[in-house]
């Protein structure tokens, strides 16, 4: 598990790394986590990632499908993400989920999936 506390104008203005997440910059977060810091006395947005050992969602069956691009130049057949390479994020102030929408770049997530 990794984890990052920033301000919420740091957030907004710049991108962060955790782990292998990359967040762009999040300027919709200032409104909503400056209301939430308000009822609080914590000062900063928290970002954690988490590298499940193993998937919690494995009851669902292992397929699933995704919307993905592949890149220019990639030969081959497509790849097998391990189960082991599950990841989740949470973006929270004073200990509560806070919804990050509209944003301009995507969030990445860099997970190995070695081709089949």
């Amino acid at each position: 598990m990794d984890l990052l506390k920033e301000s919420p104008e740091s957030l907004a203005t710049q991108s962060k790394s955790l782990g292998s997440v990359t967040f762009p910059p999040m300027p919709g977060l200032q409104g909503a986590a400056r209301r939430r810091l308000d009822e609080c006395t914590d000062t900063g947005i928290s970002l954690q990632q988490t590298k499940w050992p193993s998937n919690p969602y494995s009851y669902a069956g292992p397929n699933s499908t995704a919307n993905l691009t592949i890149p220019v130049g990639f030969e081959g057949s497509c790849c097998a993400v391990d189960q082991r390479a599950v990841q989740s994020i949470d973006v929270k102030a004073c200990g509560k989920a806070l919804e990050v929408s509209d944003l301009e770049e995507n969030v990445t997530f860099m997970i190995m999936a070695p081709r089949q």
